[in-house]
């Protein structure tokens, strides 16, 4: 019975990491596939000069082309989103954005962005935003080729977002937890 009980505990406890493994992966893949989609983004000065100079109407649309081409991807999961340098929201790929049309550039996802050259990931505090719905914000600056900002790409992910995301990797019986760096639960 022992030797049964041993099996079967090492059987779980196999399966169990593997089925993290896989909820790693699928998470990495989701973050490179964002990563990827800002990249094709910044590749060229369009979102610099767009987020700068407000007249350019024929640039406004491709950026907005451009925008729905580079998170094709991630669309289900990631709401991405254009902020000019003084935090307000410029673009957004979310039809009905539920979250603020202005962002602190003091505090919050925007602050950390500018501190890093690249991504900067943010736990939305739903205590302190009015925007409760946003688990977790993502944040790239948006500079030309001397580095120069004009404003930040947002990633926003949504309770929804990674629901889809591991959905299909757990059931209600099961329990999921992300932490952020500092222990804070995320979703």
């Amino acid at each position: 019975v022992r030797i049964f009980d041993a099996s079967l505990t090492r059987q779980s406890e196999l399966e169990q990491k593997n089925q993290l493994d896989d909820l790693q992966a699928r998470l990495d893949q989701m973050f490179q596939s964002c990563e990827s989609a800002v990249s094709r983004l910044t590749s060229t000065d369009n979102a610099y000069t767009v987020l700068i100079d407000h007249s350019a109407v024929d640039m406004q649309k491709d950026l907005y082309l451009a925008l729905y081409q580079a998170v094709q991807e991630t669309f289900s999961y990631a709401q991405f989103s254009l902020y000019d340098a003084g935090g307000m929201l410029r673009f957004t790929t979310d039809s009905s954005p539920a979250f603020a049309a202005h962002l602190p550039t003091q505090w919050g996802v925007l602050r950390k962005s500018s501190q890093n050259r690249g991504m900067a990931f943010y736990r939305n505090d739903p205590y302190i935003t009015q925007d409760s719905d946003v688990l977790l914000r993502a944040a790239w600056p948006v500079e030309n080729a001397p580095g120069t900002r004009s404003g930040y790409i947002v990633i926003s992910f949504t309770n929804d977002s990674f629901n889809r995301l591991f959905g299909s990797y757990y059931t209600e019986q099961d329990v999921l937890i992300l932490l952020d760096e500092y222990h804070e639960i995320i979703y």
